[in-house]
């Protein structure tokens, strides 16, 4: 099972985008810097906290990836209690766990669920991961389901 290690990087609350193509909602990107197994490079996560129609996630990742061509791009689409559900437009199979750790780190920290483990749904793949921060950073550990 794979380990990370997860700094967000964005001030709270976020960048916040109120101007951007067909949107009148406001857009929360989160970002966040995760290494997995402490051998890898930081990978970059961008987690949009918006229920968009695809066709406006399509414009979103692309603006944002116009800066950020290597982060790895998700859309929040369920955030309860114990659980979130994301889409991740970016197609890359390697950034389940890495994406799934940022959401997991942003909702045990901004979002204060104290849940134990958390279920997360990154496209159509589920992990059950455990968030904690051990003093001088956040841990996420991916767990069996």
């Amino acid at each position: 099972m794979d380990i990370a290690s997860v700094n967000i990087t964005s001030s709270p609350p976020g960048t916040l985008l109120t101007n951007h193509p067909g949107g009148e909602e406001v857009l929360q990107i989160i970002c966040a810097s995760v290494q997995v197994n402490a051998t890898s490079p930081a990978r970059h996560v961008a987690i949009v906290n918006s229920g968009l129609s695809s066709e406006l996630r399509e414009v979103v990742n692309r603006d944002f990836r116009a800066t950020n061509a290597e982060a790895s791009v998700a859309f929040l689409a369920v955030d309860r209690e114990g659980y979130a559900c994301v889409i991740s437009d970016d197609g890359r199979g390697d950034s389940y766990f890495p994406v799934a750790a940022a959401v997991a780190v942003i909702k045990a920290s901004w979002g204060w669920d104290e849940s134990e483990r958390l279920l997360i749904r990154v496209n159509d793949r589920e992990m059950r991961v455990r968030a904690h921060y051990d003093g001088g950073r956040w841990v996420v550990s991916e767990e069996e389901l």
